[in-house]
């Protein structure tokens, strides 16, 4: 079948608990984007293609899906100033609403940024048709591949199917094969969705998107008037958690704290971790800081599954298999690739504080909060102090935080993973802990009988080496999960 590369069958376990409703989009025609002027501005000729939006924020601009309209220079970092064709209407849309149409694969319903593995995942869902496809960067290199959802002669199971994509766009040639060239991807599309040729199906639809990019606030500072707690959903390690209702329609969670006594030290790091946009990163949306007296809230994204350490231990995920469990190992280390990218140091990475949503994915949260809202002094003095996740450089004086430390801990999440949510050194006090860790004492391997165990632990006892310079950078810890086949 000639570019075809394909992975043993799979059987998914996780069965989506939700459908939500389809990403948003506006094309963008890159062809007219400098022939359109305005007495005040430059503006882009758009087509729009969307859900409906309602007005959420002041300055909102509404708009149905197949409504038309021109996007101006004048914007802010995750908001587009539009103008509605129709109605003539003016006003901001989110930046996470809108796609090019300029023939990309990045621009089209079927892209996914995403690796092999999360690819697979997605296309295991239960109830996916037959030719479901992504369209997918390759783990390495520039190029793209289309991963389409095909079953196993003769048994019913499903596989993916991989297929190298070639955009030759300097040549307007797109192709699967030698043989059969396209102008457009538009075209591919089309003719495979009727023709299967090569392939073992014809393509259906792109995979559904079950989750929407939360819309940053435009402004990160948020009146306390408009966010409106509801149940408590929790209590951690600097407040408690609440579900909460923000603008009279938003649903997010809310993190109630007290207020540190550095107010503007705070408020100045507050806006670096909002400007923080990962899909592997729970969104910081915005933070209620008025009046001086009262208890800070943070509100974030809802992520309704709640702390991975729990899930691993309910009844969803005491019954993951371990291929579930190295994609959920390969999302944390995504989004920590990109805070390690960012320069910025979580401190505190532990299951707890990685979260799950409702389709099984997982974000790393509460990245900065331990730096935030404790002075050094205070926070290693209490209780919080994640000294079962620390390397032997933060437990003992000058307690040095780095991105090598995150690693360390990254280390004991995956111990946490595989043994499905137990307490790293259960069987040891604190300060037991502090002295064989310094020792040179490691937690033993959760798997010890199962070849991918092994391999797993090899990375482990990698991140817990003791020279903090010696232990892997989490941009080699995704490329390695990116590429791991399950024996």
């Amino acid at each position: 079948m000639g570019n075809e590369c394909c992975k043993n069958c799979r059987k998914k376990s996780v069965e989506e608990s939700a459908v939500e409703e389809e990403k948003k989009y506006v094309n963008v025609n890159p062809k007219k984007l400098d022939t359109q002027t305005s007495s005040t501005d430059k503006e882009n000729t758009v087509n729009v293609r969307t859900s409906s939006k309602n007005r959420v924020f002041k300055g909102d601009l509404v708009f149905d899906k197949g409504d038309f309209m021109t996007v101006s220079s004048k914007s802010l970092k995750s908001w587009m100033y539009a103008r509605h064709v129709k109605t003539g209407a003016e006003g901001y849309i989110p930046r996470n609403y809108v796609r090019f149409d300029d023939g990309l694969p990045e621009n089209l319903d079927a892209f996914f940024d995403i690796d092999r593995l999360e690819a697979e995942k997605k296309l295991f869902f239960a109830g996916l048709p037959e030719g479901t496809y992504i369209i997918r960067r390759q783990d390495s290199g520039d190029g793209y591949v289309l991963s389409v959802r095909t079953y196993v002669e003769g048994s019913g199971m499903p596989r993916v199917t991989h297929y190298k994509l070639y955009c030759l766009q300097d040549q307007n040639q797109y192709y699967l094969f030698e043989s059969r060239k396209f102008t457009s991807l538009e075209a591919l599309l089309k003719y495979y969705s009727k023709n299967a040729d090569d392939m073992p199906t014809k393509l259906a639809s792109p995979c559904p998107r079950r989750y929407n990019p939360p819309v940053k606030f435009q402004s990160f500072l948020i009146p306390r008037s408009w966010v409106k707690l509801q149940e408590k959903l929790g209590e951690g390690e600097f407040g408690q958690v609440y579900r909460a209702v923000c603008y009279g329609q938003v649903e997010v969670a809310v993190k109630q704290c007290k207020v540190p006594a550095n107010r503007h030290a705070f408020l100045q790091e507050a806006k670096v971790m909002h400007r923080l946009n990962h899909e592997r990163i729970v969104s910081l949306l915005g933070f209620c800081a008025e009046p001086e007296n009262a208890p800070l809230f943070i509100i974030m994204e809802l992520l309704p599954n709640g702390p991975l350490s729990g899930y691993l231990r309910g009844k969803t995920g005491e019954n993951l298999p371990l291929l579930d469990l190295i994609l959920i190992i390969l999302q944390i280390s995504h989004g920590m690739s990109y805070l390690e990218k960012k320069r910025y140091v979580h401190r505190d990475l532990r299951a707890s504080n990685v979260l799950v949503d409702r389709d099984g994915s997982v974000k790393v949260a509460d990245f900065g909060l331990a730096r935030l809202l404790e002075s050094s002094t205070d926070y290693l003095s209490k209780s919080q102090f994640p000294l079962r996740w620390s390397p032997p450089e933060s437990l003992a004086p000058p307690h040095v935080f780095s991105t090598q430390s995150d690693v360390w801990s990254f280390g004991v999440v995956m111990y946490e993973i595989l043994t499905y949510g137990k307490r790293p050194y259960d069987d040891m006090t604190n300060d037991q802990v502090i002295e064989k860790v310094t020792e040179g004492y490691r937690l033993p391997n959760p798997l010890p009988h199962n070849p991918d165990g092994v391999k797993l632990y090899k990375h482990m006892l990698r991140c817990w080496k003791n020279d903090p310079g010696k232990r892997p950078k989490f941009k080699e810890l995704h490329k390695i999960f990116c590429t791991w086949d399950v024996d």
